[in-house]
């Protein structure tokens, strides 16, 4: 005889449905998770960008080339939806070619998606397969391309003729979405060895006096088992005014009040400045520049920065319960409170003492030249500091998930290391850092003590102790 309770079928039902529902919505999600990721290794319409779009697998097929030989090609194809897109990419060449010998760049592209090539798309192919094909239309992920093939517009050809950039493959995530991945200890370190890389194309840029001017969380591509730096439009050579003047001065981590003051003071030359000791940055000046701008800096500095500061605030609130020491938090306080205070200065009420500061720095400096190269190094240098720390954020958003939530010791230590490139990289109240300095402390921090093997030459790739490479 049955002697369970009659609810207790009901319920063992009620629970293999639930567990079906769930199995399916799972199965579903990783499935759109696996097309997703698909869509953006290669193969047909990878997608859009604010350029374009971008094809692969195999790429289009440039004039004088057939479809056989782009077929078996490892690259990309960035096509633009306006000849002006092209002409500022085809200037970006030019200014790499024109500063840096064949050497320099191959060790850039180490660090960063250079453009190969520029071309005219071959049209009479397009109607040919692949490129005829649904398939190569829309990408997995559902999206369809419905320009190239559905009017000329989009190839219209720069006054170059190009209308086609030939490109690195683009890898599989760009930095944000890794972000989003951090479960783990494994996940976290990876993610930060992997950071030394966009390092190093600043350093790169920065040893010829080139800024790249938008470095964020998207234009990080992690490719194979590094990140490297995209979206090179806004690359400038810093000692070119006239290049410098057509920045977009849309960076989206950075400071505003010295980009303005470099536009007031050196591009306009107003007053006109012979030497340092002329600068005299005040608030009215500013006034209506920063009334045009506060829209873009209050979503600037009230969502995209604050959410990366807030791992200064977390740990100040659960150092103990994360597992650092008093002294820890304390050394933390006073970094927040120096860069916090700095932030700020974005505040009207608060940019003569912004400017105060900035004045005394720069009246140090012999030549205004030495200026201009301190304002635009800032850039970058602070973006990336902001990038180290939305990397540990993004770990500490995780941890607080956690039942236990004590940091082992060596994601711990390596956090307060990171910290300390953080400062290096944000602090405002005195010149610019040295990004070799920046570099070498990271190698040594970072990865010398927690990814080189012992008694390994740092002149060697690094091979990771017991950390896992990110694969999902």
């Amino acid at each position: 005889m049955n002697t369970r309770p009659i609810h207790s079928t009901k319920s063992n039902k009620t629970s293999k449905r639930n567990k079906r529902n769930k199995t399916k919505k799972t199965n579903k999600t990783n499935k759109r998770n696996r097309l997703l990721r698909s869509s953006k290794n290669g193969g047909e319409f990878l997608g859009k960008g604010t350029f374009g779009d971008v094809y692969g697998g195999p790429r289009l097929p440039c004039v004088g080339e057939t479809v056989e030989q782009v077929r078996g090609l490892n690259e990309a194809s960035k096509i633009f939806k306006d000849a002006k897109y092209a002409e500022e990419e085809f200037d970006v060449v030019e200014r790499i070619n024109a500063k840096f010998s064949p050497e320099e760049i191959a060790e850039l592209n180490e660090c960063a998606i250079l453009p190969k090539q520029l071309c005219t798309v071959n049209r009479r192919l397009l109607s040919r397969e692949p490129y005829s094909t649904e398939e190569w239309k829309k990408n997995k992920a559902g999206e369809y391309n419905d320009k190239i093939f559905n009017g000329s517009r989009q190839l219209t050809e720069s006054a170059a003729g190009y209308n086609q950039m030939v490109i690195q493959p683009l890898g599989q995530d760009n930095l944000k979405d890794v972000f989003g991945k951090i479960q783990s200890d494994e996940n976290f370190m990876d993610c930060a060895a992997r950071l030394f890389n966009i390092a190093k194309g600043i350093q790169l840029l920065q040893k010829k006096q080139f800024i790249h001017g938008d470095i964020k969380d998207a234009n990080c591509i992690l490719t194979g088992d590094r990140f490297k730096l995209i979206d090179m439009t806004d690359v400038r050579f810093i000692p070119d005014t006239e290049d410098v003047k057509s920045m977009p001065y849309a960076m989206m981590y950075y400071i505003w009040p010295l980009i303005s003051a470099y536009t007031v003071f050196f591009d306009k030359q107003f007053p006109r400045l012979t030497d340092p000791s002329q600068i005299n940055m005040d608030s009215r000046l500013f006034s209506d520049l920063y009334a045009n701008q506060r829209g873009y800096n209050e979503l600037m500095y009230r969502v995209y920065v604050p959410q990366s500061f807030g791992s200064y605030e977390d740990i100040l609130l659960n150092g103990p319960l994360y597992g650092f020491s008093a002294e820890d938090v304390r050394k933390l306080m006073r970094q927040k409170e120096v860069l916090w205070d700095e932030k700020m200065g974005i505040e009207e009420n608060l940019l003569d003492d912004t400017f105060d500061k900035f004045n005394a720095i720069f009246q140090k400096f012999e030549s205004l030249e030495e200026v201009k190269l301190d304002i635009f190094k800032r850039i970058d240098v602070y973006s990336f500091g902001i990038l180290v720390l939305s990397c540990i954020h993004n770990y500490l958003l995780w941890k607080k998930r956690q039942v236990n939530k004590k940091i082992a010791k060596r994601p711990r230590n390596m956090i307060l290391k990171l910290f300390d490139i953080v400062y290096m990289c944000c602090k405002q109240n005195e010149t610019v850092a040295n990004i070799d300095d920046i570099v070498n402390q990271y190698m040594r921090e970072i990865i010398g003590r927690y990814y080189w093997n012992s008694g390994e030459e740092e002149s060697t790739r690094p091979r990771r102790r017991s950390v896992k490479s990110h694969k999902r």
